[in-house]
């Protein structure tokens, strides 16, 4: 059986409705997104480079650097992905840190072969190399956890 002229005007008729209401669902969930993200994130995205070297100097981290990396949460197809995240680099180990919607991704390696794990009371998701901070506040505390923890591992090699 073939399809009348009538029949594929109407079958491309309905796929394109379909793909209409795919691609209104997707404006909607974008802008759900952008709106479940605190505004700071979005006007201070210039700031956070700067504002988390201040907190690796505050946690008395050794001497480092600090480099825009690719942002770890939001895939490539979202905007947010342009929102970069930081990666710190001492002689102690490393550690990267960004926004993760309302709370800030930190994740650290020591020396290869070697765990760096901290303890926190907090409810908060952690890993043993891993956690996320909610706030500047207790991402400063947690980085000074995590200086200790990255220079027992650095000792413990020597």
């Amino acid at each position: 059986m073939t399809m009348t002229e009538t029949d594929e005007i109407m079958e491309f008729t309905r796929r394109a409705r379909s793909l209409q209401e795919a691609r209104l669902e997707v404006e909607r969930l974008e802008k759900e997104v952008r709106a479940s993200i605190p505004t700071h994130i979005w006007m201070n995205a210039a700031l956070d480079q700067e504002r988390f070297l201040t907190m690796f100097k505050d946690a008395h981290f050794p001497p480092g650097y600090i480099t825009a990396i690719r942002n770890g949460y939001w895939g490539e197809t979202c905007e947010l992905s342009a929102l970069p995240w930081y990666e710190y680099r001492c002689e102690i180990g490393t550690v990267s840190i960004g926004w993760r919607k309302r709370v800030i991704s930190i994740a650290w390696e020591a020396i290869p072969g070697r765990l760096a794990p901290i303890e926190v009371e907090d409810n908060v998701t952690k890993g043993t190399n891993f956690i996320h901070a909610w706030g500047l506040e207790k991402a400063l505390e947690y980085l000074g956890k995590i200086r200790n923890a990255l220079l027992e591992a650095h000792r413990g090699q020597a």
